[in-house]
């Protein structure tokens, strides 16, 4: 297994993992009486969240091979 694989296993389900609780996070936000600065927290957290994974899975290789 290359170092590759390795990040996409045990990079990757951590971070959709928190995507999914920031997800939540944000919905649950959207009931009356929740301050907008949760609602920005959790909605900056999945944006981050989804944008490593994403960037882990196609990050481009080093060397030639």
């Amino acid at each position: 297994m290359n170092s590759r694989a390795a990040a996409r296993i045990w990079i990757i389900p951590p971070l959709l993992a928190l995507a999914a609780r920031c997800g939540y996070g944000l919905l649950a936000s959207l009931e009356p009486g929740v301050g907008p600065a949760w609602r920005i927290a959790y909605a900056v957290g999945l944006v981050l969240c989804l944008g490593a994974a994403v960037l882990t899975w196609v990050w481009p290789r080093r060397g030639g091979g």
